[in-house]
């Protein structure tokens, strides 16, 4: 007979490119990671996915965390600033 075909957790979906583009639309547009205590959760709500799909895509693509992409966004905008 046929045998079952696994797919891993740890592919790159379209989903997840979906999901991707639109965080980093906002990260862009709107640079939600200004506010204090901004949280995954909140991303999650303003992408419209569940926190976990959202985690999954960013680890997947960035190979980061949600708190170290943010980091890098603040620290890049730290860096601009001071070079104006």
């Amino acid at each position: 007979g046929l045998k079952p075909i696994q797919i891993s957790a740890r592919l790159f979906t379209l989903k997840d490119q979906d999901i991707v583009d639109k965080v980093e639309r906002l990260l862009r547009d709107v640079k939600p990671y200004r506010k204090i205590g901004f949280k995954r959760r909140s991303m999650a709500e303003m992408v419209g996915v569940k926190e976990h799909q959202l985690s999954k895509a960013i680890n997947q693509k960035y190979k980061k965390s949600f708190s170290e992409l943010m980091n890098d966004f603040r620290i890049e905008e730290a860096k601009l600033r001071l070079r104006d």
